[in-house]
Formats: C-alpha cells, structure tokens, sequence
C-alpha cells in the first residue's frame, strides 16, 4: 500500500472523476479485483461503480452525497489506518476514541460517537465487507488489500438501517481475479518503523479464485515518556486475509475470513490548562499535579510524562459470506452473512502526567452475528428497480472498567463497573426507483424500513475496597450489586426523493430522510436513575445536489457539490460526572438540534500528465435545546466538528522514457478548523486549526519490471497539531490531547508479478 505503480492520477483524483478514460481505470491498480462484485472501477464501462444503493451503479448517476476512493487512491494518499481516511473526503472527522490506541470515533456531518462500551451505539455505521461492525474497536483491521472505501453523508436508514444518522463508511477488500499474481510491497522510515504488505492470487479452475494477504506493520513511537525506555504512539500489528471466489451456474459466493492483532503502548496524552475551580493544592495529589504540569510546560512538544506504562492490546476475527443467484434476468436474491469476534485490553493515563491522578483500566469482548437478505428487481422495461429484504443482527458482550482515581493503577482500590450485554435487531426494508415517463432521465425514489431494536443489560457496579472487599455503589441493585434491565426500541425511517438531468453531464437530485440511532443503556451507572434507559436519536435530513461532469479542450472533469438541513431529536450525549464509585459516564437524551452546511468535490484531469482534485465542507451545527442535569449548554458548540474542511491535491507524470520507465511527483495539503475534545466546551478544551502538507517523488515501471520506488514525506513541514483529546475538565479537572506525529520520511519499494504487475 506504500508505492505508486502507475498513477497518472492525483493520489485523490479518483475521488469524484466520472467519465475516464480506458487507460485511466486501468492505471487504478484493479486488474486483481476487476471480477469482484464491489469493485471500485468497472474497467468495462470506464466508470467509478459504487454501492451506495445496495446495488452497483455509476458515482455521477447516483442521488447521494458520496466520495469515493479507489485502490491506488489509497495507496497514493498512503492509508495505513482508518484515521488516515479523513484526509481525502469532506464532513469527515476521524479520532482515537477516549486516548485509546485500539480504538476510533468516526464522525459525518457532526454526528459523533464518544463511548466505546457495548450499551452505546455508533452514530456512523462502518461497514466491512457489507457486514455491519457495531463496535469502534479494531475497526484498523480491513486497512489493507482493499479495494475502495465509500463514505456516504448524511442519514442511511432505508437501506443501511440502524446507527447511520451522520452517514456509512463502506470498506470494500479485493477478491480474487481470474488470473495467477500479486505483489510485496515495503517500505522503511523514520522515526524507525517499518511496513510490509503482500497479496498472493491464485485462479482454483475457471470457476474460482483464492487471494491471501497480509500485513505487519511497525513503528517505535514518536513520543518518548521522560525517564522510560520505551515510547508512545507507536503501531505493532499483524493483519492476515483469505477471500475464496466461486461461481456455481447461478450461484456467485465469496467466504472471506480475517484477522487482526495489535499490542501498543498508547498514544501519549498531553496536558491542557487545568480547571482553577478544581485543581487547588488543598489536596496533596492535586498539588502535585500541579507541579508537574508547570514542569511539562519546559518539555519537548513530543516528550510525555506518566508514571505507569500504558498498554493497548486488540484481537478481533471474523469470517462472512456473500452470496448472488440470478433468479431469473430480471430478479437477483442476495444474501450477506457474516460474525465477527473481538477483544480489547486498554489501559489509559487520562491526566497525561506522572501525577496518578486518573487512570482507567477497560477490558471489553464480544462477538456479533448478523444476516442480511436482499432481493433485487428490475422491472417493467427496466423502468422500475426495487430492492427489499430483511436483516437480523444479535451482539453480545461484556465491558469491565476499573478508574484509579487519586492512586496508581496497582492500587487495589478501585472503581469497578463491570456489565454485560445482550442485543438484537431485527428489520425490513423496501426501496424504489422509477423512471418518469418523461423525455429527459428523471426517476422518482423512495423506501421504508421497520425496525426493532432489544437491549438487554446486567450491571455491577462497586468499589472496590483496599483490603479487597467490595461495596455495592447503587442503593437496591440486590444481590452482589447486580441489576437488570430491558427495553425495545421500534423505529420506522424511511427517504423520498427526485433526480433529474436537463443535459447529460448534469444531474440535479433533492432527498429527504429519516434516520435514527437506537438507545440503550450506560453500563457505567453507578445510581438507580441512571440505569433507566436513554432513548433513540432521530434526524429528518433534506438535501439537494449538483453532479456534474464536463469535457472541452482536452480537459475532463467533475463538480459535485451538495446542500443539507438536518433536524435531530432526542440527541443522545455523554458525559463524565463525578459519581460514588469515581468518574463515570452519563448518558442522557440531552437535546435537540440543527446540523446544516455545504460540501464541493471538483476533479480536473490537464492533459494526460496532470491532474488536480480539491475538495471543502462548511459544518454548521447549532443547539435548540440542550439542558445538561439542569443547566442550559445550549450555546454549546458540537464536540470534535471542524466546522470548515478542505484539501487539495497536484499530481505531475514528469517523464516518459521509451523503455517504460516514468517519473512523477505528487504534491498534497489539507486543512481543518480547530474543535472542542469535550461536549461542555470548558474554555482550553478546544484544540487548534491546522495545515497538512505531504509530498512524495515516484520511479515506476523502473527499467520495464513493473517494480516501482517512492521517497516521501508526510506532514512535509513538521506541523505541530492535535488529532483528538479527552476532558474530565468539569469532573477532575484536567483534559488531555493527543500530538500528532512530526515530519515522516521513507522510501518504499513495490514488486508485483504475474497479472498484477
């Protein structure tokens, strides 16, 4: 995933391009996966097909707010994780969640999820391979061989369901090809580390195709802790993929199963200014604190403190299966099954000093089984396609946490909430589209889905005391400070809308859509009134979009842009209060809101050797209500939203020698209004806007091998910035952020064979 092969293209500029050349879709880098049902680029219509509809169609003919990247996109813009992602498409912001390394919040158009415990859902539904991950853990683990990432804005009930009122994220992995081949790609940078990916595709007959791949990536850290010997912000993971292709008369299947493994110290957690109403020196460990903080002030940008040694550690597999019969030429039954298995152990410095002021210990597991059915008509003269099915969903796991507050976390003493959970959904769903019988395309669409969503949760919550008896922290929980609660969640979201085009290179659409997120319950409550459950999130999104594509002078390109006003209910907020067993997190339906703003993607190809992509969004979202345990936080700015996003990118084919040897050079910059790391916004909570700029110098095709070289650097000009935080600034006290990393240079070499060189 580190070296370009051939690309003259922007490392972005497939984002939005519509109609391209054979060569260009070519130059995609999917002659391993071209035969997939989900591939990026079609190379028979020359068109980016997508599956935002569950079905493939053309990214400029279809009516929604969607970036698309292909494989070499990815490659050349060098995604490595899932936060890397939110460099390449607007309205997205991508965070570790809580100063957890194994973990990720993934936020569209201002919806945002801020706990990773099994009672609360995601508010952005990513999915892998067509299979839902309701978990934000691991989700790293489909980060390489794939074959495009979608990432569809605004809400998605209809078609994707439940938890998708922000939008989808839709990563798709290569599939087998028909012919024998692969590649190994390495590269080795500094700071140290050091990333090696290889993918192996072997035709089993005519009728089938195996592809394994794998990879093993690592980097010592960036940050280095005073006086340790070891470092944060480090990557140390293994990810391993097995994807058999079939085709049985009638029958296409693909099983695929995968795994992933990550043992990490932790991102390093830096100090914000600490809240004087709090952080007096009336306390001895405060006191401390405060000394330390002083000290911090003199240290390195990349030099953390902390008294124990944090840990991160991630397990998750999981196998699926997706499976198409043609019933008939006019009628496709689909079926999409898949489970997943997951497990994390982390272990967090949340005051970001050597002052043992708080640190949380969350150990979490659980598995997810899901099934989906679909069938797919096209009917009347093809004047009317209609797709309907059903889909189940079960989850069940267990959450334990232990908060040392005042005291290391070898202390016995402790907070303890430990809860376990039991959830299902179940739903069904229709969606249309008709053509209107009028002389220029024009189609009327529409569904409805039904839902039903059971949460069921077994909490315990104690102390747990110094000589190692425990103390129930709820009044009534019973026995062994147990309890039990159940509650069903019905929904019926549905979306409506029109597209229509007055010439062939535009298309003009509006929608309307009704999207929720479903409730649940705190696992963390430590009182009887918190147990009681929190209640579903609503939005009714409008919209209306521009797609447009043009061609005059030997210059192609595309403009999308996109309008939206979302109106949200019964928003769902966490927040951290001081509770009888230590700090824990409070879930409420705690307002109402408006979320409204703008996105431009424009694509331009100059000639055959230039190209150039840019992309900006404006996020304006603004409190009705907003009423916090009595007091009025309507004023309040959404937490982790960067109200303005934008990036660009130049990519130049310098030369062409006749022995096929080419030489290119890539130029990228990105930027992203600062934000606040807390939902109350306490007044040095909010982290700083910021530049990005990477660079990269390329030698593909070297001497006619197919073997191609890439120098590059990221973050070219050695930026200081903030990439996400945590607060308990209204609770402890103090808030922390997370650095990003400095200056990255490297060298990477890619060598395919067979078929895929």
């Amino acid at each position: 995933m580190n070296v370009l092969i051939y690309r003259p293209i922007s490392l972005t500029a497939l984002l939005l391009a519509s109609a391209v050349p054979a060569t260009w879709a070519h130059a995609q880098g999917v002659s391993g996966d071209a035969s997939g049902p989900q591939a990026a680029v079609n190379r028979s219509s020359d068109d980016i097909i997508i599956t935002a509809r569950r079905t493939e169609e053309r990214l400029q003919d279809v009516p929604v707010s969607v970036t698309a990247i292909g494989a070499a996109d990815l490659e050349a813009a060098r995604v490595e994780s899932l936060t890397d992602i939110q460099q390449l498409a607007p309205s997205v912001n991508i965070t570790p969640l809580n100063g957890v390394g194994t973990a990720a919040t993934v936020s569209i158009r201002g919806q945002v999820q801020t706990s990773a415990g099994i009672g609360v859902d995601p508010s952005v539904g990513v999915y892998i391979n067509e299979v839902y991950n309701a978990r934000p853990a691991n989700l790293d683990s489909a980060v390489f061989d794939v074959s495009s990432v979608q990432i569809l804005r605004g809400p998605q009930g209809t078609l994707f369901g439940r938890n998708s009122v922000g939008g989808a994220l839709l990563i798709e992995t290569r599939r087998p090809g028909a012919d024998f081949g692969g590649y190994i790609d390495a590269s080795v940078e500094d700071p140290f580390g050091y990333n090696i990916e290889a993918a192996l595709n072997m035709p089993l007959g005519e009728q089938a195709g195996l592809r394994i791949a794998g990879l093993r990536q690592y980097v010592k850290g960036y940050s280095r802790v005073v006086g340790a010997d070891y470092r944060l912000d480090d990557t140390n993971r293994w990810s391993g993929r097995v994807t058999l292709d079939a085709t049985l008369g009638a029958l296409q299947t693909t099983f695929i199963a995968d795994g992933f493994r990550s043992r990490v110290n932790g991102p390093a957690l830096y100090p914000l200014p600490p809240n004087p109403a709090l952080m007096t020196r009336s306390n001895p460990i405060r006191a401390a604190y405060l000394d330390e903080y002083a000290e911090s002030l003199t240290r390195d940008y990349w030099l953390a403190s902390q008294d124990q040694r944090t840990y991160g550690h991630s397990d998750t597999w999981g196998i699926s299966n997706i499976s198409t019969v043609d019933l008939t030429d006019n009628l496709k039954f689909k079926n999409i099954a898949g489970y997943r298995w997951q497990k994390s152990d982390d272990l967090v410095n949340h005051d970001a000093l050597a002052a043992n002021l708080l640190y949380t210990q969350v150990t979490s597991k659980s598995y997810q089984l899901s099934e989906e059915f679909q069938f797919q008509a096209s009917l009347f003269e093809d004047t009317l396609d209609l797709i309907a099915g059903g889909y189940f969903f079960q989850e069940r796991g267990y959450d334990r946490s232990n908060s040392y507050v005042f005291r290391a976390p070898t202390s016995t003493a402790r907070g303890q909430n430990r809860f376990t959970a039991d959830n299902t959904a179940i739903s069904a769903f229709a969606h249309a589209s008709w053509q209107l019988p009028i002389d220029i395309p024009a189609h009327l669409f529409g569904g409805v889905r039904e839902t039903r969503d059971t949460r069921e949760m077994f909490f315990e919550s104690r102390n747990v005391l110094a000589d190692g008896s425990t103390a129930c922290t709820v009044s009534g929980a019973g026995p062994d400070c147990k309890g039990r609660a159940t509650k069903t969640f019905p929904a019926t979201t549905w979306d409506v809308g029109i597209d229509i085009k007055p010439i062939d290179e535009i298309m003009l659409y509006g929608t309307i859509a009704r999207g929720y997120r479903t409730g649940g319950f705190n696992g963390r409550a430590t009182g009887l009134t918190q147990q009681l459950p929190f209640f579903s999130e609503y939005v009714t999104s409008y919209e209306a979009g521009l797609k447009a594509e043009w061609y005059a002078g030997g210059v192609r390109g595309t403009f999308n842009v996109s309008g939206f006003y979302s109106d949200y209910t019964d928003i769902q907020r966490i927040t951290v209060i001081d509770g009888p067993s230590g700090l824990q997190s409070s879930v409420g339906n705690a307002a109402s809101a408006t979320v409204q703003g703008v996105e431009v993607e424009a694509a331009v190809i100059l000639a055959r050797d230039v190209r150039a992509r840019a992309f900006y969004s404006f996020i304006d979202p603004k409190y009705n209500t907003y009423l916090d345990g009595g007091v009025d936080r309507s004023d309040n700015e959404f937490p982790f939203v960067p109200r303005n996003q934008a990036g660009a990118t130049l990519d130049w084919v310098v030369a062409r020698m006749d022995g096929g040897d080419e030489f290119g050079l890539n130029a990228s910059w990105s930027y992203r209004d600062g934000y606040f790391v807390e939902i109350i916004n306490s007044p040095t909570t909010k982290v700083d806007s910021y530049h990005l700029f990477n660079a990269s110098a390329r030698w593909d095709n070297i001497s006619g091998s197919g073997i191609s070289a890439e120098l590059y650097a990221e973050n070219l000009f050695d930026k200081k910035y903030d990439r996400g935080g945590f607060s308990v600034y209204n609770s402890l006290g103090t808030a922390n952020v997370i650095h990003g990393a400095p200056r990255v240079v490297g060298v990477s070499i890619r060598v395919p064979f067979g078929a895929e060189r």
